[in-house]
């Protein structure tokens, strides 16, 4: 009401109500708008902390590799790793419902293991020479659909033949601890090897298509190459990581057992570096 007016005593009563209700009203919004400032507060403080631990870890010194004090220890792990797993494998065997089970299964077992090699050896070759064939016999955009599934069959035959040996080696009822980590981690140490052959493919193809990149039909073999020991490189990293645990050595060991890993796949980087800066020399001279 204006100064000084009176105001009628329902409308005064109609104001108090409407004025607890909105205040009833606004409560959850405050209080959410209050949890949010708390939750952005807490996941502001959690990613000071990650990139405080990341930064840690990119700039941890790790034992050198090159000091000869750190081989003898990195020798007995690779050493204790081998062992662990013959003594895995020696131990299923003297279980008589293992060894029973492995001589029932071995029919299957090398059944699939036979499959599995036929898809990873032969089966991206067979699939890119029937696409090759399909192609020939295609229109246009034909052409390109054959490509497409080639190129989709040569990453998916390798995938079934990986999974048939994890299968295969699952029904061996043979692998103890680390037998089943490594089992475990096939996938991560071969499928890198396949999807860089597969992308090397695609960037440096073979014949007398250049692909994107200006080079030799020479140099496309050996960039193919290249591509594909990176992958192998990534693959036994994997395999290094899933055979011996990093909580059971040191990281004087692990720092010598993944050097060399290290090492190969910088002259790789170089090299391939090489044929980029090859290719950017060539599309300048020509453009």
């Amino acid at each position: 009401p204006a100064d000084g007016a009176v105001e009628a005593e329902e409308i005064a009563k109609r104001r108090s109500a409407l004025t607890e209700q909105l205040v009833t009203l606004q409560a959850p919004g405050l209080a959410a708008e209050e949890a949010y400032r708390r939750a952005d507060g807490l996941i502001s403080e959690i990613d000071r902390v990650l990139r405080e631990r990341q930064a840690d870890q990119l700039l941890q010194l790790w034992p050198a590799p090159i000091n000869p004090t750190n081989w003898p220890e990195a020798v007995i792990g690779l050493t204790d790793t081998s062992v662990r797993l013959w003594d895995e494998t020696a131990e299923q065997w003297d279980n008589d419902k293992a060894r029973e089970s492995f001589g029932d299964n071995l029919p299957f077992i090398l059944l699939l293991l036979a499959l599995a090699v036929g898809l990873i050896v032969y089966g991206r070759a067979w699939i890119e020479k029937q696409a090759r064939r399909l192609q020939d016999r295609a229109s246009a955009r034909g052409r390109r659909i054959w490509a497409l599934l080639a190129s989709l069959g040569e990453v998916l035959a390798p995938a079934i033949g990986i999974t048939l040996v994890i299968v295969a080696l699952g029904l061996t009822e043979m692998l103890g601890e680390t037998g089943l980590r490594v089992s475990e981690a096939i996938p991560d140490i071969a499928m890198p090897v396949f999807l860089a052959a597969w992308l090397a493919g695609r960037v440096f193809p073979r014949g007398q298509t250049a692909g994107p990149l200006e080079l030799t039909a020479e140099r496309r073999a050996e960039a193919r190459w290249n591509a594909t020991a990176m992958g192998g490189l990534v693959g036994a990293e994997a395999l290094r990581f899933a055979a011996m645990d990093a909580q059971s050595y040191s990281e004087g060991t692990t720092a010598v057992v993944a050097f060399p890993g290290i090492v190969l796949a910088g002259l790789l980087l170089l090299r391939m570096g090489q044929f980029l800066n090859r290719h950017a020399k060539t599309a300048l001279r020509d453009g």
